[in-house]
């Protein structure tokens, strides 16, 4: 069996932006399956700023996806709270996958007992992470976040400082006053 040549997914601003991708957008050529599970991701390989190896859980094709190197891609994020460093909102992910996210941690957040600390810091998080990236493609398509937006990254992120940690500033002006 040959090596397949890896197929083109984009520009990627951050190894999370890539396993992010491909565990919910990436398909699989062979049968189709969607959201494929990377067990590698390969930096500076060939003509690719990265290319990620999966195998298919359906019919264990190995895939292969390289991405170019988008904004930010030299410069990774610090936190978690953040999905990729710099203002450019992603060109790989979209805004209705961030949303459906938020509403699936809306619900995580909702059940989960206040004394699990790591729990609440875990699932705030990612939805605050999510929140960042609505608010970036909405400012790409030249608005901000809806007041009901606003509201949602403020619940979150009530409950992320009320877990122990700290919001950063970037995040803090987004909030409501």
């Amino acid at each position: 069996m040959t090596d397949p040549t890896p197929a083109i997914a984009g520009a990627a601003r951050s190894e999370r932006e890539i396993s992010e991708y491909m565990s919910t957008q990436a398909v699989c050529p062979k049968c189709g399956h969607k959201g494929l599970g990377p067990y590698k991701i390969e930096r500076s390989s060939g003509s690719f700023a990265a290319v990620a190896y999966a195998n298919c859980a359906l019919c264990n094709t190995l895939v292969k996806v390289g991405f170019t190197a988008g904004p930010g891609w030299e410069d990774p994020p610090t936190d978690l709270l953040h999905l990729a460093s710099g203002d450019a909102p992603s060109t790989l992910l979209p805004e209705s996958y961030f949303r459906a996210d938020v509403e699936r941690l809306g619900r995580r957040l909702s059940n989960l007992d206040p004394a699990r600390r790591a729990g609440i810091v875990a699932v705030a998080g990612d939805a605050i992470r999510d929140m960042l990236e609505i608010a970036k493609l909405q400012r790409r398509d030249g608005g901000e976040l809806s007041t009901a937006d606003r509201d949602l990254l403020a619940t979150f992120a009530k409950a992320y400082v009320a877990a122990g940690k700290p919001l950063p500033d970037d995040i803090a002006r987004l909030l409501p006053a």
